[in-house]
């Protein structure tokens, strides 16, 4: 493998969400001050086989972060690398969605229909979600953003959801990748 190859201990799945519910919200925010911003997610959208709404799931993940951002590949064979990194960061976002919410329903992998239901998925480009602390909701959003909005666009938002002038649902992915 060229440069880059899964770092497994660096991964965090950081947020779970469908039609707009958080479902899980890791450690890893949960301990962070309230005023954390997380940039550097990665939005996946799983959607399965006669399942309406899909879910969404940001991972922290650097060394695949640095692999987008440098957006550079000297070879065809970085190219296929970084496909398959792409494709097993998905993979394992897949099994570890399950596990979780397998763990947070209280059931067994094997009785869980997610498990066993044929699913997609798509990624996101960086830089279009931070994972922020929207104290009305008493947990933490994805809230979408594009380049062009600026750096304090989901303080801002999320600001409009605290005092009650927008809904969260308008800054989160509910059916569709966030915008780049």
């Amino acid at each position: 493998m060229a440069w880059f190859g899964l770092r497994k201990d660096k991964r965090i799945l950081l947020s779970i969400m469908t039609d707009g519910k958080i479902l899980y919200t890791s450690p890893y925010l949960i301990n962070k001050p309230k005023d954390f911003q997380e940039g550097r997610a990665i939005e996946i959208m799983f959607t399965f086989e006669g399942v309406k709404n899909p879910y969404f799931v940001y991972v922290l993940n650097e060394e695949y972060y640095d692999a987008i951002s440098c957006n550079f590949f000297s070879s065809l064979s970085d190219a296929h690398n970084f496909e398959k990194m792409r494709t097993d960061n998905s993979n394992w976002a897949l099994v570890e969605m399950i596990k979780i919410l397998c763990n947070i329903l209280g059931v067994s992998i094997n009785s869980f229909p997610l498990a066993r239901t044929p699913c997609n998925f798509l990624h996101n480009k960086i830089n279009t979600n931070t994972l922020i602390y929207v104290d009305l909701l008493k947990d933490w959003y994805p809230i979408r953003h594009t380049m062009s909005e600026g750096e304090n666009a989901a303080v801002i938002k999320a600001g409009l959801v605290n005092s009650g002038h927008a809904d969260i649902k308008d800054f989160i992915s509910l059916y569709n990748l966030s915008p780049a």
